[in-house]
């Protein structure tokens, strides 16, 4: 009772106040420019608060940013200090976790993609056409064919598949049953494009019907046609499955043997290009200034479309 009594009591109160005090500590040797910046960060209680009643550690108090409770002793701008130690510590970045449907929906929600009435048939439509799976923990993951149908749509219609697509549609929608905007001028902006779009769009996807995901068929995948030109020959360019991942290749190969790895955004580390790579544990993304630069990470869906960028 008295711990309900405490948190009852505590969120009528004022939230607390602290004095939080940053300090960034170059370090330099023999005068030389400062390569290294340490920072140190602490923090004093000025206000209670809700404290007084119900104390409780801080949940947004990040072990990156050091902040702690512990106070910094008085320093100034310039003050020299003395160096009696350095114990470096290894840490590792967790990528984010996958959605599940609940996440899912919410993600939808702040994106305003959707409505509640259409929730629920979206992730019906992407599990029953084997966009994604559920795996352990209720997540849900991208499949090898939700990769390719997002890679072949996104690159074939890249203005229907922004994420504010839908929100501006929504938006148009709401203003034309406000009676501010002509209902035939918004349907001629939509399908003026995209029937200029889907006629450049039917060859390169008319293959889509026959794609088969290579780890459930156990067949090897047939070539998929992206809309590219080949640079080298004027070719098509499709999209194929290697020993390390997919690529793009060149549909004329053997007679034309250009090839590009699939480029999937860029490198945090050193600004190189991310591609797919296949390794002993399946899927992943890597620089492609190997070994040079050795980042990775896993495959997640964005909340950015992912193109194939030529």
């Amino acid at each position: 009772y008295e711990l309900i009594w405490r948190r009852f009591i505590a969120s009528q109160m004022k939230p607390a106040v602290y004095n939080v005090t940053t300090v960034d500590i170059g370090c330099a040797r023999d005068g030389r420019d400062l390569p290294y910046v340490f920072r140190a960060t602490g923090r004093e209680l000025i206000f209670a608060g809700f404290l007084k009643a119900y104390e409780v550690g801080d949940p947004k108090a990040s072990a990156d940013e050091g902040a702690t409770d512990q106070e910094l002793p008085p320093l100034t701008d310039g003050e020299p200090l003395e160096l009696h130690g350095l114990f470096p510590e290894q840490r590792f970045t967790k990528p984010p976790p996958h959605f599940t449907e609940a996440s899912l929906i919410k993600q939808l929600e702040k994106l305003d993609i959707g409505r509640p009435s259409t929730y629920a048939g979206i992730i019906r439509t992407i599990l029953k056409r084997g966009y994604v799976a559920r795996r352990r923990r209720k997540s849900l993951e991208v499949t090898h064919l939700g990769l390719i149908v997002c890679d072949l749509l996104v690159a074939q219609f890249p203005d229907h598949f922004a994420i504010q697509f839908t929100a501006q549609m929504e938006d148009d929608l709401d203003r034309v049953a406000r009676g501010e905007q002509e209902w035939r001028e918004i349907l001629q902006t939509f399908y003026g494009p995209f029937e200029q779009a889907l006629r450049q769009a039917e060859a390169a996807i008319q293959q889509f019907h026959a794609i088969r995901v290579g780890e459930t068929s156990g067949r090897k995948e047939k070539p998929v046609a992206t809309g590219e030109t080949c640079p080298a020959c004027g070719g098509q360019v499709v999209l194929r499955e290697g020993k390390f991942g997919r690529f793009r290749a060149c549909a004329n190969f053997p007679r034309c043997k250009w090839r590009a790895p699939m480029v999937m955004g860029k490198c945090p580390a050193c600004g190189g290009d991310l591609v797919e790579r296949k390794g002993k544990r399946g899927v992943f993304w890597g620089c492609d200034n190997y070994p040079e630069c050795r980042y990775t990470q896993d495959p997640q869906p964005k909340e950015e479309n992912t193109t194939v960028e030529s």
